[in-house]
């Protein structure tokens, strides 16, 4: 036995050393030890993904200008999808912990900024004492301090603005401001869409021009010092987007205008008759394919805009000579719907419309009457005449027929399109306020720009809480289609009634801090018309006005859903 034992310790010592397995941790990968010369047998740790800090880059968790700046096209179940009021001030504080007094009035690097980002993803910031010409008149730089390069983005900045078009910066920061020898002030705007525009100045005054003004508004900007800077248009360009109707968007704007007596000018750059610009206008709306393919009855949008064909007379509508129902609207709403209106007290809605009127100067009990006498220099010339308005009458009575409600948004055909709409009713019903937007969103992936599906995604984010963002599309719908400014819908596809009081009360809530009281005005109008509230329609639409004196399209729809009344108006419900 012995013997045997040392045979064996003999036999060991001449065999070489057994490469044993190392426990290496790593994912996936062999536990054999490493045979490579050198390794020591050893397998080297694999570097582990660090999937935290990816999705800090996606949600903008990370400082320096750093975040994601694409579009996501998936989220979590159950993801908070809403804005925070927070957001605003805790992205500047990221955007700003990476930045120091090196970087401002610099370059940034691009690289920094993960994804795509708008036309303005390096903004220009002018160094001291340059110059921009325009039209004839050089402009100087007004220093205002540090100028910080902005990134533009597909939300409009720090609102948290969800919109269903791109690029619709409406809110954009301003990077610079000029002051020319003529002492009007140009602002450079972050912004693709208003690039260079001129300070406290109005939509319609940026649009239309008399000939010379229009010459000087396309004459391109050019930097004496720096000619590489995003140069801003025409603000009609925004009207000219993808996705937009440019035809029905630029005329629509002509018709406010044309109503409030402000553009008595409103024509087109090369001068055309306004009759003509509202014929090209009514022909494009019913020559639309979502029109001509069905038959009366089949679809929703197809209906509202037949009425446009037909000469609209009291006596063949359901109207008295005021333009008053002769019969209550089908089908009526519930009570319950009418109760959720928080209706404002008289005090309330005079105050509002006193101030709409001064801000527009006009005489506090004159709601269309005639603008004031201007300097000699400043009048537009020239006057409409009586065909161009005719044809604009013509027009506005048409679009004026109040409609029955409409219970759906869409049509009887079998498609994916149709068939996402009637989801996003039936998950709008339900209380599912979140999963309907998005679902409106996938109906305008599927058919962009739709009508029906802009209308149920406004209603949803109205039901979301997203106030902004409604009052923001909404105002892009009307621009975009005129046809819909009268329509009303059933309680089917408005927000419940457990959500209008929530909503009115969140929007005067941003009226009383200082919002946007201008698209939070108009959608309380909005509100208002669809619940038959005229009280809250005059408060609304006054507040809207009052914020954007320039505003053309409050004055049309103050003519639109505020009819004078046949009788005297009955009591309001209360006085604050």
């Amino acid at each position: 036995m012995r013997s045997k034992t040392l045979l064996a310790a003999c036999l060991a010592l001449g065999c070489a050393d057994a490469s044993a397995q190392i426990r290496s941790g790593q994912s996936g990968r062999a536990l054999d030890a490493n045979m490579r010369a050198g390794s020591g047998g050893i397998n080297q740790v694999e570097g582990q993904v660090d999937y935290a800090a990816r999705n800090n880059i996606v949600t903008g968790n990370v400082t320096d200008f750093s975040q994601f700046r694409g579009s996501i096209n998936y989220s979590a179940a159950g993801e908070f999808s809403d804005s925070l009021g927070s957001n605003s001030l805790f992205q500047f504080q990221a955007n700003s912990y990476g930045s120091s007094l090196g970087s401002v009035n610099t370059s940034l690097v691009p690289a920094r900024a993960q994804g795509y980002t708008t036309g303005v993803a390096q903004p220009y910031s002018p160094p001291t004492g340059s110059a921009l010409r325009q039209g004839g008149t050089a402009y100087s730089l007004v220093p205002e301090g540090a100028n910080y390069r902005v990134y533009g983005t597909t939300n409009s900045p720090g609102a948290g603005i969800r919109l269903e078009q791109a690029a619709m910066s409406a809110d954009a920061a301003a990077l610079a401001r000029f002051r020319g020898t003529n002492g009007e002030q140009l602002a450079i705007q972050a912004s693709p869409l208003t690039g260079v525009r001129r300070v406290n100045e109005g939509a319609r005054q940026r649009i239309f021009k008399d000939e010379e003004q229009a010459q000087q508004q396309n004459t391109p900007t050019q930097f004496l010092e720096n000619n590489n800077v995003p140069v801003g248009t025409d603000a009609g360009a925004a009207l000219l987007q993808p996705n937009n109707t440019p035809r029905i968007g630029r005329s629509s704007i002509l018709v406010g205008s044309s109503l409030a007596g402000s553009a008595r000018s409103a024509r087109t750059s090369n001068n055309r008759p306004l009759n003509e610009v509202i014929a090209e206008l009514e022909s494009s709306i019913l020559s639309q394919k979502a029109v001509t393919q069905f038959e009366p009855g089949q679809d929703v949008y197809a209906d509202i805009v037949r009425r446009l064909a037909t000469p609209a007379t009291p006596d063949n509508a359901n109207l008295t000579q005021g333009n008053q129902l002769k019969e209550p609207l089908t089908p009526t709403l519930p009570d319950e719907l009418k109760r959720a209106i928080d209706e404002p007290g008289t005090n309330r809605v005079e105050a509002a419309e006193n101030a709409f009127n001064v801000s527009r100067g006009l005489l506090d009990d004159t709601l269309f009457g005639e603008m004031p006498e201007q300097p000699e220099q400043a009048k537009p010339e020239p006057e409409l005449d009586e065909a161009e308005l005719d044809a604009l009458e013509s027009f506005v009575n048409k679009i004026a027929v109040p409609t029955k409600r409409f219970e759906t948004l869409a049509s009887e055909r079998e498609d994916r399109f149709n068939n996402l709409m009637k989801q996003g009713e039936q998950q709008l019903a339900n209380g599912e306020f979140f999963v309907a937007e998005r679902t409106y969103r996938r109906a305008l992936d599927q058919n962009p720009g739709h009508p029906m599906a802009r209308v149920g995604l406004i209603h949803a984010q109205m039901a979301a809480g997203m106030v902004r963002s409604a009052a923001a599309n909404l105002r892009g719908l009307f621009n975009d289609h005129p046809e819909l400014l009268t329509v009303r819908y059933g309680p089917e596809v408005l927000p419940p009634a457990k959500r209008i009081n929530w909503i009115q009360a969140e929007l005067q809530r941003s009226i009383a801090a200082g919002g946007d009281q201008s698209r939070a005005g108009l959608l309380l109008g909005y509100l208002g018309y669809q619940l038959e509230s005229r009280q809250l329609v005059r408060y609304g639409l006054a507040v809207s006005g009052a914020a954007e004196p320039n505003d053309d399209l409050i004055p049309l729809l103050q003519r639109l859903w505020l009819p004078q009344r046949d009788t005297t108006d009955a009591p309001t419900m209360g006085v604050e």
